[in-house]
This record gives structure tokens, sequence and C-alpha cells, in this order.
């Protein structure tokens, strides 16, 4: 009975709808005639009373009042910046302190929601815009809560980018396309357990720990790509191309995780002991408020039993 009167309800809505002066029709529909009003994108402040947006042009980075709406504040203008090379936008994160921004211009696709890019760090008492880093895009940069440093991937090795003396220290080096990623998720992981950064620092920013997939028993999977799709959205291009990923179906082997702890004073990495199933999962990894706990989350394969470890990052 509900059903029906959803249904009836429905249809009378159309019916009024073609009735009146705004008639329905597809192309109405396409042209986007009664699609709804989004709210522009936002992030609270470290003041509770103001948040930050980008403006229409995605030039301009302000901090509006809550309670007005009004402008409080530009907190950065590509068009003033210094050392700025950037033309827009895409994304932005503060570091604690609110002192450096982290942004980007553009997203290049990987999955679903993780993507490729170079990350730029704004420093705004400076007013200068510089690269995180000149060797090869990145992927999943996060500030240490000191805001002294950010840990980043890139061709699924972890770096970390020490901000006060423009130094990079490598985490990892054996990550491998299809064989090894380092503090970044694998395509199981982003779709099943929505998560593309796989790291989490220590409160202190000590420690950087990471998960480690091991994929090269994971069954591979080819498929096609056309058009500009074939060299990322350069054209023209008229020949398709390939791309081989690991993709595990429904009872396939999936990736060995493990994870490990960096540790900036030795600048040495070790592995935890956590007694995972050799077919588990590790959805989660984060430090408490103490620098000596870390908390491992795991699940079995059938995703029916969670387990929380509390490990010392320091003893393993």
């Amino acid at each position: 009975m509900k059903r029906l009167f959803t249904i009836l309800l429905l249809v009378f809505s159309v019916t009024s709808m073609m009735a009146g002066n705004n008639l329905l029709s597809l192309d109405s529909i396409i042209a986007g005639a009664y699609k709804p009003e989004k709210l522009p994108d936002f992030c609270p402040m470290q003041d509770p009373s103001l948040y930050s947006s980008l403006d229409e042009t995605g030039t301009k980075l302000n901090s509006y009042v809550y309670q007005t709406g009004k402008l409080k504040e530009t907190m950065l203008d590509l068009t003033k910046a210094r050392g700025s090379k950037l033309k827009k936008i895409a994304g932005y994160s503060f570091n604690g302190q609110e002192t450096k921004i982290l942004i980007w211009e553009e997203e290049r696709p990987i999955y679903r929601h993780s993507f490729l890019t170079e990350y730029y760090v704004y420093d705004r008492k400076r007013n200068l815009i510089e690269p995180l880093s000149e060797k090869g895009n990145q992927r999943d940069a996060k500030f240490s809560p000191d805001g002294r440093s950010i840990a980043f991937v890139r061709d699924n090795n972890l770096f970390i980018k020490r901000l006060d003396f423009g130094s990079e220290l490598t985490v990892t080096t054996d990550g491998a396309m299809n064989r090894i990623i380092n503090g970044a998720a694998d395509w199981m992981y982003e779709e099943e357990a929505v998560m593309t950064a796989a790291y989490a620092w220590s409160p202190d920013s000590e420690c950087l720990a990471y998960l480690k997939f091991n994929e090269r028993s994971v069954p591979e999977y080819t498929f096609t790509l056309y058009g500009n799709d074939r060299m990322g959205g350069e054209a023209p291009v008229y020949y398709p191309g390939f791309r081989t990923y690991r993709y595990a179906s429904a009872g396939d082997t999936i990736s060995t995780v493990t994870v490990h702890v960096y540790q900036l004073k030795i600048r040495s990495s070790r592995k935890l002991s956590v007694p995972v199933d050799a077919d588990g999962y590790i959805p989660r990894i984060r430090f408490t408020r103490s620098n000596n706990q870390l908390a491992v989350m795991t699940l079995n394969r059938n995703q029916n039993e969670f387990k929380l470890f509390f490990v010392n990052p320091k003893s393993g």
C-alpha cells in the first residue's frame, strides 16, 4: 500500500509539472533544470567560528564567519603569492597550526578515490608557494601533527619532506608496480575499506606507521584504454593502450598486508608483530594519544570478526 501511494504521488507530481509552465522534457532534464543546488566545499578551521572555502574561480582561499557567512580573510591569492605557477586550486589542507597549506591544481585519477598530482606548500607568513617535491608525481600527502613534515607516496614508496630543512627522507625503497605498495592502499582496500592513504603519524611526529601490501600473488586483470585515456589526457591518440593491475575476484588470493613503523630520529623501519590471518584485512591503523600505542584494526576474510590490537611501535 505504501509503495502504491508513492507511485501515485510521483505520477501526480509529474502530471502537475507537465500541466504547468515548466514542461518536463528529456532536454530539460539533461540540461540540469531539476538538478539540486550544491553547497560549496568547505573546511572547518581551528577557530570554531570560522570555516574555509575556495572562491568560484579557484584562485583564492578564504575564511568565512559561520554565523553570518561573511568574508573574514583571504588566506591565499594565487595572483599575489610569490613563486606561484598554479592557475587554479583543486584542493587543499592545512597543517595543525594553519601556518602552512598543502595545495594542488589537478587530480589524475588512479582508481575511484585515489589520484596523482603535484603538491605545493604555501607558507602564509612568507606568502610563498613551493613544490612539495620535484622528483615525480605524488599522492596521499599529509602534514605531521607538528606541521613541520609532510608524508607522501611516490611510485609505491613512502617519503617524508622535512619543511624546516627542505630535505626529503626515503622511508621505503622496495615499492614496485603490481608487486609492493608502501603507505597507500591497493585497489581492493580502496574499494572495500574506502581508504587511500595507508599510514599514520604519531602525536609527537617522530614515528610514521604504515601498511605494506605484497600483491605479487594477486591475479592480474588487463583492460583497454581508448582515446585520450591512453596517454592520461594527451591528444590526439588514435591507438588503444592497455592497463594491467592486480584484481582479486571473490575467493581469489588477496594482498598480504603487514604493519611497519619508521622512526625519524634513527631513520629506520621495523616490522610490527600483529596476529592477522594470512588472508585477513588491516583496514585501519591509528595512533592513540600515546606515542607508544598504535591501534591496529583487523578483519577476517569473511569480514564478520573484528579485532583491535594495541602495539608499541618502538618495541614492536
